[in-house]
């Protein structure tokens, strides 16, 4: 057999390297498992052009690997430099195709609820290499079946714990990608929403892209709880990322390269609120950059009663509260009198009736219930932020 070329490049990942990547995500905190882990091989002969056509000589075949480099430094320069502005890349500079991407979606709610979020993912595009995992993080009883998945779509049990970030590790350690797209289950993608994340492509100092979330439209139906969310961004990114020190990535909508996801060690798995900003500090302190990407925007259909308001507030100010003290100073602990939020709430409630009297209904309903959150809020902080362990299902009596 004819002796390959020193100058020949070869590249191989192969089973041993998978198996210790494995490893690595079952050391995610409260991550389950590591498998569907595939052995993978890939090879990569500089001797032959893409287009097929073999180099012969051998001073050719190094002058094409330096062209071929030398085009690579060009466009990754034009990424660092116009990343985040979502200009379009010259022609000369265009990269074909994008990475691979696993999309991780936690889920806890009924049937109903199940059915429709499988409607909605089923139009996001997948290409080649592409997979998407639902975890279902509802108590063992509740446990939905799976239908209709194709080959690259699976769904995952992962109720030991009531937690959506313990569900995320389960669901990226299912998978190999380079990079993982977590989304909530109550937001809608776009058919092309994997392909807006990588335009313009990330340079690999990059960790994590922040996607945009857009409140639902509203409309005439739209009831008080609904329309005061929509008014107050109550889910945009920008409500995490206005202080560069303390900016961080909402796991709604947001990507995460796989090295840099198993170098932290995936999410704190044992917390209910608060894990995202929780792993974007660490992420961080290891030296990785974060990028927005306005153009990757989903739609977050917000919560419909005061009941599910009140909730979410104080899950929030739980997190607020342990992220506070987790990471010292990343974040704004913005604990203060009780009794001066007495006093702001007796204000606003005022201000509502003066704006209803106006006819000014939307400043009537902010003015309204902005008392509402901000004690959900407040007492939420009180709350401990420990995720509840749950026990097996039972199976019943023979």
């Amino acid at each position: 057999m004819k002796q390959r070329s020193a100058h020949a490049g070869h590249f191989e990942r192969d089973g041993q390297a998978q198996s210790q990547a494995a490893g690595e995500l079952d050391n995610c905190w409260g991550c389950a498992s590591a498998s569907g882990l595939q052995s993978t091989r890939y090879s990569l002969d500089f001797r032959r052009r893409p287009e097929g056509r073999m180099i012969t000589n051998e001073k050719l075949a190094i002058a094409d690997l330096e062209a071929r480099l030398a085009k690579f430094a060009r466009v990754r320069w034009f990424r660092q430099r116009h990343a985040g502005t979502g200009l379009a890349r010259p022609m000369g500079l265009m990269v074909s195709g994008r990475p691979k991407v696993d999309v991780v979606v936690p889920f806890a709610g009924s049937a109903a609820a199940f059915d429709a979020l499988l409607g909605r993912l089923d139009d996001l595009r997948l290409r080649d290499g592409d997979t998407m995992t639902v975890v279902d993080n509802g108590p063992p009883e509740a446990t939905q079946t799976p239908r209709g998945m194709s080959p690259t779509q699976q769904i995952v049990a992962a109720p030991e714990l009531a937690s959506s970030y313990y569900a995320r590790n389960c669901g990226a350690a299912r998978g190999v990608a380079e990079w993982i797209v977590f989304l909530d289950a109550d937001v809608t993608p776009p058919v092309d929403l994997l392909d807006r994340y990588f335009d313009p492509g990330p340079s690999t100092e990059v960790g994590v892209l922040v996607g945009t979330v857009n409140d639902e439209p509203l409309g005439a139906a739209s009831g008080p709880v609904a329309r005061y969310l929509s008014l107050t961004g109550s889910m945009s990114q920008a409500n995490t990322w206005s202080e560069e020190l303390s900016a961080y990535a909402q796991t709604a909508n947001c990507a995460v390269r796989r090295s840099a996801f198993i170098q932290a060690g995936g999410f704190r798995g044992d917390v209910r609120s608060g894990g995202d900003g929780d792993l974007c500090f660490r992420l961080r302190q290891a030296g990785w950059r974060f990028e927005q990407r306005p153009g990757a925007s989903v739609v977050h259909a917000n919560r419909t009663t005061l009941r599910a308001l009140v909730r979410q507030r104080a899950r929030h100010g739980s997190g607020a509260t342990w992220l506070a003290r987790a990471h010292p100073g990343s974040v704004a602990d913005r604990e203060g009198s009780r009794l001066g939020l007495a006093w702001w709430s007796a204000r606003r409630l005022v201000t509502a009736a003066r704006a209803a009297l106006r006819g000014e209904h939307d400043d009537a309903l902010r003015a309204a219930l902005d008392p509402v959150s901000s004690w959900a809020f407040e007492l939420g902080r009180a709350l401990p932020n420990e995720a509840a362990r749950r026990e097996p299902a039972s199976r019943g009596t023979p």
